[in-house]
């Protein structure tokens, strides 16, 4: 009598197996991740095989954004493989950049002694995206920087951070203030007043007479007009005789002083 023994070494085979690419969305709070529908697979034993996936991920994991290969395989009691079932699956990040150390004030300075500047300082700014991606902002070396001088008056400052994964922009915005605190001093002589000429309406004006009407006693050693005296007020366009300067201040007071 021969016994004969039956080898099985035919593989299962996958019915189907995704084409299309898939994609998924992560939105803000989501917890779950991209669906897909399990690749079925027959053997010639008419026992189903064991489909695995080759990472043991399964429909509706939490994925990180960007791409993703999925790839199963089948396999039967002898230890037959089909070919494997791979698939591209992408997951795509809405959420925008966090961004560390934006002042979440404005940053006010007093202007340096007898300057019209300041220097202002603020934590190093930076930010990453979902995916841990360090940012640079965009337009990084126009921008203001941490220990610049900034003139008297409102600075504003914008950085901008552009996720590498959705694209998504994150700003921060905040203002560098700087105040002219200086106290006035009064003019040391007459021909100091000589900058204020201004002319009205044609006519000559008295040469300590601001441009808003006051007459001009003190003002400080960085050029803003602080003025004590009778107020002469008068209305019309109102021009400095030397070109080099220009008659400006606030709405209180108006004198002529270098252009900027």
């Amino acid at each position: 009598t021969i016994a004969a023994k039956v080898e099985d070494r035919s593989p299962p085979v996958f019915l189907s197996c995704p084409s299309a690419l898939i994609t998924h969305t992560i939105m803000a709070g989501d917890s779950f991740g991209p669906m897909w529908e399990v690749p079925k697979a027959v053997d010639n034993s008419c026992e189903p095989p064991t489909v695995s996936e080759s990472k043991s991920r399964k429909p509706g994991d939490f994925m990180a954004p960007g791409n993703h290969q999925i790839t199963y395989t089948a396999t039967d009691k002898h230890g037959n493989s089909a070919a494997e079932c791979t698939f591209p699956v992408t997951v795509i990040d809405h959420k925008a950049p966090t961004i560390k150390n934006c002042p979440k004030e404005n940053i006010v300075v007093a202007a340096d002694m007898h300057a019209t500047v300041a220097r202002a300082t603020w934590p190093s700014i930076s930010a990453i995206d979902t995916n841990g991606n360090a940012l640079t902002a965009e337009n990084i070396d126009k921008l203001p920087k941490s220990g610049m001088h900034f003139h008297v008056g409102i600075n504003p400052v914008e950085y901008k951070f552009k996720s590498l994964v959705s694209g998504q922009v994150s700003t921060c915005q905040f203002s560098v203030v700087v105040n002219d605190v200086e106290r006035p001093v009064p003019l040391k002589e007459a021909n100091d007043t000589s900058m204020f000429k201004c002319t009205k309406t044609g006519e000559f004006v008295k040469n300590h007479r601001q441009c808003g009407g006051l007459y001009l006693t003190l003002k400080s050693r960085n050029g803003r007009a602080n003025t004590l005296g009778d107020v002469v007020p008068y209305s019309g366009p109102v021009r400095c005789c030397n070109d080099a300067y220009e008659c400006r201040g606030d709405d209180m007071y108006k004198a002529c002083l270098p252009k900027l």
